[in-house]
């Protein structure tokens, strides 16, 4: 029998992820922990380690068989990019593109990168049949601001606010080509923290980096 989602637990689930994504870049909390280890690393293997948070998430950078001035050149151009990757996908920044679309209900001239992102989420969104879907900001938000204005509850927000909420779920409801991504809905929005850290990190970031060995970079 399944659980309320009742407001200590939403509490916890939006802590963790308040305090990851409401920084770009954070220093490892656990480096001194991790030091003495990294320059054992260092000195046998000659390994460059940075240990960080990017798009609020844990985020660690190997590289192997590289000098140190050429490896920090390396991660700035790493961080660069993921600066940049954020100025898209950061729910925490009213600057950002997908700030700006859940706030307007549309965004005109998307870039690609952006475009690439949804045809992503559309291929998921399909193979598991609807269970992967970032249109479900409508309904976060109708719990966050339910709690916030009740911060005694325990028990979840009114049935019948959450089936309205869920009429501005579905990613069936997302128009998106090179002119526009549009909301079919009113008070639509998404959120992309379920997967724009792994397209960032495995898709993006690496092509920040120059052709190198797979032996000698680890991301």
């Amino acid at each position: 029998m399944g659980r309320h989602f009742g407001r200590r637990r939403f509490l916890t689930v939006a802590a963790v992820a308040a305090a990851g994504a409401a920084v770009s870049f954070l220093p490892n909390p656990f480096a001194a922990d991790d030091e003495k280890r990294n320059k054992d690393e260092k000195r046998n293997e000659n390994v460059f380690f940075w240990k960080g948070v990017a798009l609020g998430s844990g985020a660690e950078l190997r590289l192997f068989g590289v000098d140190d001035r050429r490896a920090a050149d390396l991660v700035n151009k790493v961080l660069a990019e993921v600066a940049r990757l954020e100025k898209m996908f950061s729910l925490y920044r009213e600057d950002s593109l997908i700030s700006r679309l859940n706030r307007d209900g549309y965004l005109t001239s998307p870039p690609a990168d952006f475009l690439e992102l949804l045809s992503l989420c559309r291929d998921i969104h399909a193979l598991t049949e609807g269970a992967f879907d970032p249109t479900v900001q409508a309904l976060w938000k109708l719990y966050a601001d339910y709690f916030a204005a009740h911060p005694d509850a325990e028990t979840p927000p009114p049935q019948n606010s959450v089936d309205e909420a869920l009429k501005r779920v579905g990613f069936g409801k997302v128009s998106f080509d090179d002119r526009e991504i549009r909301f079919a809905e009113k008070g639509m929005g998404l959120s992309l923290n379920g997967i724009a850290q792994g397209y960032s990190g495995l898709t993006k970031t690496s092509t920040a980096l120059p052709r190198l060995s797979s032996k000698r970079t680890i991301l």
